[in-house]
């Protein structure tokens, strides 16, 4: 269970709110508290006071309810800016390497998210006319741009590091996703998890790289780097951010590789999405290998301002 945090994300906020009724109870039950309560149900009316007890209690709830989930949202963002700065540290290697996006003939970003909202008003389609359970979300991915190894990331995320540095965070993937809130109530998406399968070997699971603030940095030219920030990346767009029920979002999420890890021939992708009140949706990729590198370069992200890179760069001694 440990290693899924996310199966005990949904009993959080129950268990915040048992905690937060038990320290009301602690100061109703004292015996002036009661004392004052007997005293005014003996002048009233009864039934009045049941409903007043009932709409009051029923009232606190829901205050107890949008604090636990403001608070845990904030609670989420604070530790988000803390792996930034100190869990991903360390210069990582930034040699040039190939690209390779999977199953996309997109030459535009544009175009890119056309068709991954034509992709997903199929699955709308097929869903509703078919008798499967009625999923939480409606979720499509691809293409991918990644490296073949853990320290070749393609990307780099510059974050602001304390005194007056910048830390570094390699990418080794970027993701881009569409999801549509297939729920008929308003939600918020609370995370992501992203596992890989090579042919032949158990699914791993990747690490989600926090992009929320800082930039992130194509690293395909090292000692010269591009900024994307002009592409969507899914951090950003679900941070605070309330989807309503059809409402669709498109964009990017970084992800790195354990230590180690390489992508040799074909594999598959387990994506499972998230909201604050513990609904998922779980949705596997094809098979895939990638394109050729060439055909990869420059086919989907919208590319800024140049960014020197060459404090990445190992010392030449």
């Amino acid at each position: 269970m440990w290693k899924y945090p996310e199966l005990v994300d949904p009993i959080v906020p129950w268990v915040a709110l048992a905690v937060a009724w038990h320290i009301t109870w602690d100061v109703l039950d004292a015996r002036s508290v009661r004392h004052g309560a007997v005293a005014l149900a003996k002048r009233g009316n009864r039934m009045a006071i049941w409903i007043l007890v009932f709409a009051v209690g029923g009232a606190v709830s829901l205050l107890y309810w949008y604090g636990i989930h403001k608070s845990l949202r904030r609670l989420a963002q604070a530790h988000e800016a803390y792996e930034t700065k100190h869990r991903y540290a360390g210069a990582p290697e930034v040699p040039a390497i190939s690209l390779t996006p999977t199953h996309s003939n997109a030459t535009s970003p544009d175009e890119l998210s056309q068709k991954i909202l034509a992709a997903l008003e199929d699955i709308k389609k097929n869903t509703e006319n078919s008798n499967q359970v009625r999923e939480p979300f409606l979720v499509t991915a691809g293409p991918e741009i990644m490296s073949s190894e853990w320290d070749h990331p393609v990307f780099v995320h510059l974050a602001n590091a304390p005194p007056n540095g910048v830390r570094a965070t390699g990418i080794n993937m970027l993701i881009y996703m569409g999801i549509i809130n297939h729920q008929s109530v308003a939600t918020m998406l609370s995370g992501f998890r992203v596992e890989i399968k090579i042919k032949g070997r158990k699914w791993t699971k990747l690490r989600r790289i926090p992009t929320v603030a800082g930039e992130v940095v194509l690293a395909f030219s090292a000692p010269k780097g591009q900024s994307i920030d002009e592409n969507p990346f899914l951090d950003r767009l679900i941070m605070q951010h309330t989807m309503q029920p059809g409402e669709a979002t498109l964009g990017w999420l970084g992800l790195g590789y354990p230590k180690g890890f390489k992508v040799v021939g074909k594999y598959r992708l387990r994506i499972t999405v998230f909201d604050v009140a513990g609904k998922s949706t779980t949705m596997t990729t094809k098979e895939a290998s990638g394109l050729d590198p060439d055909e990869a370069q420059g086919v989907v992200l919208k590319i800024g301002r140049e960014v020197d890179l060459s404090f990445l760069m190992p010392k030449q001694h």
